[in-house]
């Protein structure tokens, strides 16, 4: 019962997503990331995204350091720190995009991810030298 519980609710914030009510669809996926279900390290990795399009970085950084600690074989680890390195390079926040592409590239170092990453740290470096020495 606990479990078709749990799919109702992923099933309700789902369907918030497709229907653009991001922020209620976050909470949902937040709260059912605590429930300790097969599926709260999925949820986790909805709500951080959501919350990163919200632009809610602080909630979706601290996220994610919870699912790296409560999960720290989920697969989509590296995906969840590409997606905040991203957003945050979207954002112009250079340093904090350069230090989250960082993170990804020494702490998943067989990424999926890794050739952005390092693709992506050294631009923001360039960019970001460039703009400090002028």
């Amino acid at each position: 019962v606990r479990d078709s519980a749990v799919l109702v609710r992923y099933a309700r914030a789902e369907m918030l997503v497709r229907q653009k009510k991001l922020s209620e669809a976050a909470r949902i996926f937040e709260n059912l990331e605590q429930t300790q279900s097969d599926l709260s390290a999925r949820c986790g990795e909805q709500a951080v995204a959501l919350f990163i399009k919200l632009g809610k970085f602080g909630r979706a950084e601290a996220l994610i350091q919870k699912i790296e600690n409560d999960y720290p074989n989920y697969v989509n680890n590296d995906r969840l720190y590409f997606l905040l390195a991203s957003a945050r390079q979207k954002e112009k926040r250079w340093q904090e995009a350069f230090e989250t592409y960082q993170a990804l590239i020494s702490k998943y170092p067989d990424s999926f991810y890794l050739e952005r990453a390092r693709e992506n740290a050294r631009r923001i470096r360039e960019n970001y030298l460039k703009a400090q020495v002028e």
